[in-house]
């Protein structure tokens, strides 16, 4: 995929920013960096661990780490951001800023495994891709690296406001 991923002229931060409902400190995407809408759904995105992020100060001051929770909290984004930009896809057009986006939902299952520690500096490069889709209920494949290596990899379920969710 792109370095850089585009939907109706927005890129990076800015589409971010305009899709998801976070913010920092706890938006935990920084850019969609890809979408590929088949076979089947699968969005990539990255985050910058940085060294000034306000969870390191006590996570642990030393030596810091950054939470496994906040890996899988930026996984389950990123899964949102797949049904999202799917639904936009499938409207040709990406809601406007502060608009309801149409879609809402939770998590009811994360099965991941951390694999690795991530440390300021790292950069986390997310990807969930849509395996499984019944009703409203959704499951994503995912996976967390930094560089080559793998930090968290499994599936997250969630249930979805939209039938489909976004397909």
């Amino acid at each position: 995929m792109s370095p850089e991923f585009s939907l109706c002229g927005l890129t990076g931060a800015t589409l971010v920013e305009r899709l998801l409902p976070h913010r920092a400190p706890l938006l935990l995407v920084d850019a969609l960096t890809g979408f590929l809408a088949t076979p089947f759904a699968r969005a990539e995105a990255t985050f910058l661990v940085c060294p000034t992020h306000p969870v390191l100060v006590g996570h642990f001051p030393r030596q810091p780490i950054w939470p496994g929770v906040y890996t899988i909290e930026g996984l389950a984004q990123t899964c949102l951001l797949t049904a999202l930009v799917g639904r936009a896809v499938a409207d040709g057009r990406v809601p406007e800023a502060g608009a309801s986006l149409g879609i809402s939902g939770a998590l009811v299952e994360v099965d991941v495994k951390l694999t690795h520690a991530v440390v300021p500096g790292d950069r986390l490069d997310y990807e969930a891709t849509l395996r499984h889709v019944i009703g409203r209920f959704v499951r994503f494949e995912v996976t967390a690296s930094v560089g080559a290596r793998t930090v968290a990899v499994g599936t997250m379920t969630g249930v979805s406001s939209l039938d489909g969710a976004g397909r």
